[in-house]
């Protein structure tokens, strides 16, 4: 799954107020969760959400992720919970 659908499942949970076993169950059962994902080939489930969260959140050091999504116009910031927020760039 491309790293850009799997923020943008961080971000659905984190506007959703949905834990990972939800925001699986969310993303197979709404068009719009999939319409705001791309309609991707391959859906993420819980196991998969958990781990990129962990991922992300342990390496916003890891540059190559950070740098990438830059590139497509994303910031993230870690706040409290883990959540993320999405700013469109310039």
């Amino acid at each position: 799954m491309l790293i850009i659908s799997m923020v943008k499942v961080l971000y659905l949970q984190s506007m959703y107020n949905l834990v990972d076993d939800q925001a699986e169950k969310e993303i197979h059962d709404k068009i719009s969760f999939m319409n705001f994902l791309d309609y991707p080939d391959l859906l993420p489930d819980a196991r998969t959400i958990w781990l990129f969260r962990e991922r992300l959140s342990k390496t916003a050091k890891d540059h190559d992720t950070t740098i990438d999504l830059s590139r497509r116009g994303i910031i993230v910031y870690k706040g409290i919970r883990d959540t993320l927020a999405m700013i469109q760039g310039e």
